[in-house]
């Protein structure tokens, strides 16, 4: 030691009597066990005013501040929609970007939010719309709660001032307008701006949804909060709205009722309809000529949105800690068109659609065939089999005429969805047992 110090350092070792020091130098990327043991002269070592367990506790200074830096974000937040029924937790949480690295951030509110919205956005367009087909009503929809112009209201209210977007790193952290005199003009920029996309910001429009919905479970809360911030749904103002603006067209359909056994499909659904012309219309087919009931594509158009929500809402609630890259995968095995037609067929309801083809008897009688050879395989057994979409079709255009019936209440459909779908669901779907493509499983 004595001849290393001088000869490499120009140090000469006054005290040789001195017992030398056993010491570990702590690396945070080698675990304990691989770092070795270094021996240090006392003589050159100097005390360190701060002790090592005030130092340790230092350590998380910038984490504690990050996470109050958050909270208070979600305070201003809620001061800015005047949203104050919004839980902190879940506003804070909504406003927290995966590139910040921490254990939570919007994605599952985002996931929440974007069914919701869909919700929203399509009981306005039928409803004020009575005379748009499904493919304007599609569009209409579109130009409300596209990723553009949900970025163009995130960009007016400037949420990007309170997106919490970046890693928290002890290295470079600095405390609010400190600057070292080593810092470069490159690293103070890098600490006090950050870059979004544009879909982080229409992102946070969603994920907020999400927490207006979840902090109390009512769509009136989530509505308010879409009014907040900015979604345009003319004079609605609160849920109630829907059904005091709707004026669906009136037309005699006394005789095409006779056509259909009313009060048998209103057993097998378990809904007794205020208004049976919408069951009817529920179970019309395009392919019906001259009919004085239209078809049930504006229906199924509104019983889409209505089932993405209830079964976003049970998958949500069922795998509490599931990413949202398997709620996104669990939504998708639970709402296609295979498994709404297995239950179609289930509820025996194919029997009682209105069509005039030929072509759809043969197609629904094959699938029906088909599905009794397959009923016995384990997990998504419908996966392989190739129904007519009429049979999904309709399921969905029923639950959209049991939410007007009811005056565009989710409660009676969620019922009915308990029902019907969820026996299926728990039977079938599940993380263990959904197939995952090819191209999910190399992400």
């Amino acid at each position: 030691f004595i001849d290393y110090y001088k000869n490499k350092r120009g140090i000469t070792i006054k005290d040789l009597n001195q017992p030398l020091l056993s010491a570990k130098r702590i690396l945070r990327n080698k675990p304990e066990e691989e770092q070795k043991e270094r021996y240090l002269i006392p003589e050159l070592c100097q005390v360190h005013s701060i002790s090592a367990s005030v130092y340790r506790s230092l350590e998380i200074l910038p984490i504690i501040t990050s996470h109050i830096d958050i909270m208070l974000t979600a305070q201003d937040v809620k001061q800015l929609l005047k949203l104050n029924m919004v839980k902190d937790s879940l506003m804070a949480e909504a406003y927290i970007a995966s590139s910040a690295d921490l254990d939570i951030s919007y994605q599952r509110l985002e996931f929440l939010g974007d069914s919701v919205l869909k919700l929203i956005s399509s009981t306005l367009v039928f409803t004020q719309n009575v005379h748009s087909n499904e493919d304007a009503l599609t569009e209409s929809r579109i130009s409300m709660i596209s990723n553009k112009a949900l970025f163009e209201t995130a960009k007016k209210l400037k949420l990007y001032q309170y997106i919490y977007s970046q890693h928290v790193s002890r290295r470079f952290w600095r405390p609010p307008h400190f600057k070292t005199d080593s810092d470069s003009e490159q690293m103070t920029k890098s600490i006090n701006f950050h870059k979004l996309s544009d879909k982080t910001l229409a992102d946070v429009i969603e994920s907020t949804l999400g927490a207006a919905y979840y902090s109390d479970s009512s769509l009136s809360v989530a509505l308010h909060a879409a009014i907040q911030l900015g979604v345009p749904l003319h004079n609605v103002r609160v849920w109630s709205d829907f059904h005091k603006t709707f004026q669906r067209p009136l037309s005699r359909y006394d005789a095409t009722l006779r056509e259909v056994d009313v009060q048998r499909v209103t057993d097998i659904i378990g809904y007794q309809f205020k208004d049976s012309s919408l069951l009817v219309e529920a179970l019309t087919h395009a392919s019906v000529p001259v009919s004085s009931v239209p078809c049930y594509q504006r229906l199924e158009f509104l019983g889409d949105a209505v089932l993405d929500f209830c079964v976003t809402i049970y998958l949500f609630r069922k795998y509490g800690t599931a990413p949202p890259g398997q709620l996104h995968n669990l939504r998708k095995s639970s709402v296609n068109n295979n498994i709404l037609s297995v239950l179609c067929v289930n509820l025996k309801l194919h029997g009682h659609i209105r069509h005039a083809s030929d072509y759809l008897v043969s197609e629904i009688k094959y699938f029906v065939e088909q599905l009794k050879n397959a009923m016995d395989t384990t997990g998504e057994y419908w996966l392989d089999l190739y129904p007519p979409k009429v049979l999904s079709d309709v399921i969905e255009s029923l639950i959209g005429a049991v939410y007007t019936d009811c005056g565009f209440k989710v409660e009676p459909v969620i019922n009915l969805i308990e029902r019907w779908l969820e026996p299926l669901l728990e039977e079938h779907i599940s993380l263990e047992l959904i197939q995952t493509h090819p191209v999910e499983k190399l992400k």
